[in-house]
């Protein structure tokens, strides 16, 4: 008689927003540049917190491209699944916004718009940027989930537009992105 034996193991991580007195590195910037940079430090033993604001600049795409074996993933389950990862050895991940960073003798206090602080020895930074989208008609009204700004075809075809600010209509059928002009 041959027994099957399932074995379900379940994780359970306690979130939480409770910051230490001091760290080994903060890291400032939770998405993808940040998260990999505490997940090297976390995987060395480094205590660590990171601080995001929450809103990433890749927020409204329908998906992140060429990210190796990861084309497509949607921006919000990539950066849940950094987080897991920098938490499953030992990192911190916070939810906040670093006003100040004042660097001393010992090191780094960071100030949080929400009253907290934070000391570290070191400090990086992984803020990311801000788009500032070009003064053609129609491109501020449209949002970012429907313009595209750069040249590349992210539909799977081999169409490639013109780098500029193009209302960018969805298909319901095939679900692809047709550029109007």
């Amino acid at each position: 008689m041959l027994w099957r034996v399932r074995m379900i193991v379940v994780e359970v991580v306690t979130v939480t927003d409770q910051l230490r007195i001091s760290y080994d590195v903060v890291v400032v910037g939770g998405g993808a540049a940040g998260l990999s940079g505490a997940l090297m430090l976390a995987r060395v033993r480094r205590s660590l917190v990171v601080i995001d604001a929450g809103a990433p600049r890749n927020a409204p795409a329908a998906g992140v491209h060429g990210l190796l074996a990861h084309d497509g993933i949607r921006p919000a389950e990539l950066l849940a699944r950094g987080r897991a990862e920098v938490r499953r050895y030992g990192g911190q991940v916070v939810t906040a916004e670093v006003t100040t960073a004042t660097r001393d003798t010992e090191g780094f206090t960071l100030a949080l718009a929400d009253g907290r602080s934070v000391r570290a020895r070191r400090l990086l930074v992984a803020t990311g940027l801000v788009d500032e989208l070009p003064g053609v008609p129609r491109c501020g009204s449209v949002g970012a989930a429907t313009s595209s700004t750069v040249p590349t075809a992210t539909d799977g075809s081999s169409a490639i537009r013109p780098s500029a600010c193009w209302p960018a209509v969805r298909c319901r059928r095939t679900r692809r992105c047709c550029f109007a002009s």
